[in-house]
């Protein structure tokens, strides 16, 4: 629980980023140039944290480097306040008894209960990622000022997401998940009352406060998501079931800006084929267990036991 409190609160300064990148378009019509130092710094950053980040244990075991792996456990130990392995330990290069393959995408690919679940969360990805990127390009259609509804997307984002971790926390990630895809869908139909660009709250017209609400929701799930596909796989295939997840988000967020031809088609199109995908994300993700205080599958068999109900609930 304090892990996922950590991942999502760091989270929140992609949405911050946003916020400060659409001020800075917003005072400085040339900001293209002004964003050279922004993209410099965090490459910078960005290149430091790497220098510090641990490698895989999973992976320096596979390649016989034992010490390597040893200290690399340790240090997440170190983290979670648990006890160290000593340096004279013996770490075993096998997965489940060596009955299952090490190819984590043939894991994934020859278990219909895995590929299953990775097909339902992909599409859950790919509508969270073409909804909020969607809303993001559609800005300027609004009727507001797309860089101040920019700037506001970013902020109302942070306490959005935020909030989702206290609902994941206690009322679990199936259910959070499907509470924030119901205000998403009822945000963005809401954006097709008439007239609604013609009512105002303050200085902002309703459609636009409504779009800040879904897009908020929206990158709530998609914070949600991450944490959520890591739990219902197993350790051998985790990171590559992410991986497969977060390249259909990939694939939807570059769809995304053509969001611009849909506008000349019809205004309305964006919400109705947004709505339409989140209904279809909620109808699939029913078959997918709720992880709340259960723990993390080690294997196919930890797998299956957990889709099937036969897991026990331990607190982790």
């Amino acid at each position: 629980k304090q892990w996922y409190q950590r991942r999502v609160a760091v989270g929140t300064f992609f949405f911050f980023g946003g916020s400060v990148a659409s001020l800075l378009a917003y005072n400085h019509r040339y900001w293209q140039d002004a964003l050279w130092p922004v993209i410099i710094f965090q490459t910078v950053v960005l290149f430091g944290y790497f220098i510090f980040c641990q490698e895989s244990p999973f992976w320096l075991i596979a390649k016989n480097r034992n010490s390597c792996a040893i200290k690399s456990l340790n240090f997440v130990a170190k983290i979670n306040g648990n006890l160290p392995l000593p340096n004279d330990c013996k770490l075993s290069n096998c997965n489940n008894g060596g009955k299952e393959s090490a190819n984590p995408f043939t894991v994934i690919i020859h278990n219909c209960t895995l590929k299953d679940a990775i097909l339902r969360l992909s599409f859950a990805w790919f509508t969270v990622s073409i909804c909020y990127y969607a809303l993001q390009f559609n800005a300027g259609s609004l009727g507001d000022d797309e860089y101040r509804v920019m700037i506001w997307m970013g902020i109302v984002d942070i306490p959005i997401r935020l909030s989702i971790v206290y609902f994941a926390s206690f009322y679990g990630r199936k259910t959070t998940a499907r509470w924030y895809f119901t205000v998403c869908v009822v945000s963005l139909g809401l954006c097709l009352v008439p007239n609604v660009s013609n009512m105002y709250l303050g200085s902002m017209n309703l459609k636009s406060v409504f779009v800040l609400i879904g897009h908020g929701a929206g990158g709530a799930i998609f914070s949600l998501l991450y944490t959520y596909t890591s739990e219902v796989m197993p350790t051998l295939a985790r990171s590559t079931g992410v991986s497969l997840c977060s390249t259909a988000a990939r694939v939807a967020s570059i769809l995304s800006p053509f969001v611009i031809i849909l506008n000349q088609i019809s205004g309305s199109l964006i919400y109705f084929i947004a709505m339409a995908c989140i209904a279809t994300s909620m109808s699939l993700m029913k078959k997918i267990p709720e992880t709340l205080n259960k723990q993390l599958p080690s294997n196919v068999a930890d797998c299956e036991a957990l889709f099937h109900g036969k897991s026990k609930v331990e607190s982790v």
